[in-house]
């Protein structure tokens, strides 16, 4: 194909800030596989901080910078989101009916600039990705699954509100909307979007990477490892009540955190640990490169993951790919995407989950088994796989036709 008939997909990556999300891992790690095509011309918009987020993980593509902030102050991003809207009115980016727009989630800087351009040219194609649903900033489910009132929050209205917003942005006019499990399919069709506009996606891993075994079974320096940001939905606080448990029956029993967030959640996590006289049985580890984290990874028998609100389970897949098993709470997104290699406990049960943390511990035999089926599991979801259905739904956008 000669140059002028390329294909120009513009991806835009407008939230970036600090931190890593899976919107983020995802884009990037789909992005710079497609950018291999020949035919294709792939321009990310984002901030300076986005581009080095690309850069560092091996996105090399022409990129559009929207601000320049070096860091991000957490009480600025609102103010910060606005101006990175805004940036839409003055950036250039010529698009044609061979342009495909990519939000690349449903946050406003990213679909806002989608959006504006899908107006401006109705002859371009828009895609936008949505990864979760925001919870309800006025209730959540408690253990038995019941509604209960919950303090509000500020910055969940605001979410909840911005993405009713971005959500009736892409009902008039994007072309597709991927979703990442049918639960988001169920909800946008229930916020009257027409079904063969939605398309269900997988995220993924470089199962590769993960799967590299640097440590043997002699090397288990942890009993069990947490891996996730420092976040109220993360089940942190389970976390301690579980581990707490399972020490009644293994005083010896070791667990590494390895996370960051808010230093004010920090610190009532390393108070919550001391509450339970549990300071030599816990070791909060912080926020690790991947290298780092894959390290704890293989040193741990079992990855505990009780997160209270997922819309996939990146970190769960990680450490399927690593051959541990994953003990989470029984969330219905679970059940497609991880049929094996993971113990489901009921939500909120916490003296269960520490039983099955028990039974592993001390069944060898069981806890390899498990962690076998969970690499089996993975497998179909490397990065290489979801990029090519990726390339497969993304031409079938400019013909017209999104292959399901």
């Amino acid at each position: 194909m000669s140059e002028a008939k390329k294909t120009k997909i513009i991806g835009f990556l407008n939230t970036y800030t600090s931190g890593v999300s899976g919107a983020d891992v995802r884009f990037v790690e789909v992005m710079k596989r497609l950018n291999e095509d020949r035919c294709l011309e792939i321009t990310v918009v984002t901030s300076k901080l986005g581009k080095d987020f690309c850069r560092d993980r091996g996105l090399n593509s022409k990129t559009i910078v929207t601000t320049s902030e070096s860091n991000v102050v957490f009480g600025d991003v609102i103010l910060l989101y606005v101006r990175r809207l805004l940036s839409v009115f003055r950036l250039i980016y010529p698009v044609d009916k061979n342009t495909v727009l990519y939000s690349s989630s449903d946050f406003l800087p990213d679909v806002f600039p989608g959006f504006f351009q899908k107006f401006k040219n109705k002859k371009c194609k828009w895609v936008s990705m949505i990864h979760l649903i925001a919870p309800n900033p006025f209730f959540q489910l408690n253990g038995s699954g019941e509604k209960v009132a919950i303090k509000l929050s500020k910055n969940a209205l605001f979410y909840k509100m911005a993405q009713i917003v971005s959500i009736i942005m892409m009902k008039w006019w994007a072309d597709v909307i991927f979703v990442v499990n049918s639960d988001i399919r169920n909800y946008l069709l229930n916020f009257g979007i027409k079904q063969e506009k939605i398309v269900l996606v997988n995220n993924g891993i470089d199962v590769e990477k993960f799967n590299i075994a640097e440590f043997s079974e002699n090397h288990h320096t942890f009993d069990a490892c947490f891996v996730g940001r420092f976040h109220m939905q993360k089940g942190l606080f389970d976390l301690v009540n579980i581990w707490s448990m399972v020490c009644k029956e293994k005083p010896a029993a070791k667990l590494a955190i390895v996370g960051g967030g808010p230093e004010k959640l920090r610190s009532e996590l390393e108070k919550a640990i001391l509450a339970k006289r549990m300071v030599g049985n816990i070791k909060i580890l912080g926020a690790l490169n991947e290298a780092g984290k894959i390290n704890v990874l293989h040193s741990s028998k079992m990855l505990i993951f009780p997160s209270t609100y997922e819309s996939w389970g990146i970190v769960a897949a990680e450490a399927m790919a690593c051959g541990l098993p994953v003990i989470a709470w029984n969330l219905p997104v679970y059940e497609k995407i991880f049929p094996q290699g993971m113990i489901k406990v009921p939500l909120g049960d916490v003296s269960v989950f520490s039983q099955e943390i028990i039974k592993l511990l001390e069944n060898a035999e069981l806890c390899s088994k498990i962690g076998k089926e969970a690499s089996c599991v993975v497998s179909k979801y490397d990065w290489n796989i979801v990029a090519n259905h990726e390339l497969i739904l993304l031409k079938g956008v400019l013909n017209n036709c999104c292959l399901q």
